[in-house]
């Protein structure tokens, strides 16, 4: 998810404007809350809902920005991901469960690695909790609102099983 450096600095302007300390937005599932230099994003229902009940194959990756197999596993998702949507509809979803203290940087990370898919933040990791997962990366694949394979950590090359999962379920 790519966030508009535009709109964020219009609502600090806002902020300033109208001498207030915190403007909160909710649209949809989606609950967006800007104070003075600090932005979060809430999306768990979002998340839950698309998720779960969804009959459409969905890819959910937990990490976050310290991970270093988190951005890896990412990362070699990004190099194929074209090639995978030309052969399989599914959704991608990362979750970041960078905690509030590091959550801008994975803003930041995210608008740079310019990655393809759904970007979530998990800041409270209310989303992780409610999964039952401690690690990552955690690598999910969900469809018709059944978990169909889980998968924790990272090596070069699994992202090549991930594929293979994918195409199983497919049917």
């Amino acid at each position: 998810m790519k966030i508009d450096k535009n709109i964020i600095k219009e609502l600090s302007n806002y902020l300033d404007e109208f001498n207030l300390t915190e403007i909160e937005i909710t649209e949809k599932d989606t609950k967006i809350k800007v104070s003075k230099n600090n932005i979060s994003i809430s999306n768990q229902p979002a998340v839950t809902s698309t998720v779960l009940n969804n009959e459409n194959i969905t890819i959910l990756s937990l990490w976050a920005t310290w991970c270093v197999p988190c951005i890896k596993e990412l990362d070699a998702i990004n190099e194929v991901y074209e090639f995978w949507k030309e052969d399989i509809d599914f959704n991608l979803i990362a979750v970041s469960v960078d905690d509030s203290r590091s959550h801008r940087r994975a803003q930041a990370l995210v608008n740079g690695k310019e990655w393809p898919y759904k970007i979530l933040l998990d800041v409270n990791q209310d989303f992780k909790r409610a999964l039952g997962t401690s690690f990552i990366p955690q690598t999910l694949i969900i469809k018709n609102g059944k978990i169909l394979y889980q998968h924790t950590g990272y090596q070069p090359g699994d992202e090549n099983y991930l594929f293979e999962k994918l195409t199983e379920y497919e049917n």
